[in-house]
């Protein structure tokens, strides 16, 4: 079983918060981990992860240039919005899918899975 550190941050040049920074991380035991490309189209497409038992941290990066992806944790119902050239990281619950669908074209979507506790 691996040791991983997970580490997300950001930073404010707003007037009202100049120089803000955040930088968070935890440390992760793996139970596996699954990394792979998905060509996301402009229907609807689900991931469901059964490769790995224990849920855990997801990684989501549209690799596209142009168009940004929908994605949602229920068919239909979209509650994120993944930017051209962006990517975000939660920790998922246990058995759920992922339901993803591009704006105007294909994107080529990154999706890393670790397993953890």
């Amino acid at each position: 079983m691996a040791t991983i550190r997970i580490q997300s941050g950001w930073s404010s040049t707003a007037a009202a918060n100049p120089g803000i920074t955040n930088i968070d991380h935890t440390w992760i035991s793996s139970y596996g981990s699954d990394d792979r490309f998905h060509n996301i189209g402009t229907t609807e497409e689900s991931i469901t992860f059964t490769d790995i038992s224990v849920n855990g941290w997801v990684k989501l990066e549209n690799q596209d240039p142009t168009n940004y992806v929908q994605v949602g944790f229920s068919t239909g119902v979209y509650g994120i919005r993944l930017k051209a050239g962006f990517a975000c990281v939660f920790f998922l619950e246990p058995l759920a899918t992922i339901y993803l669908k591009a704006n105007t074209g294909a994107c080529r979507v990154r999706v890393t899975h670790i397993g953890a506790v």
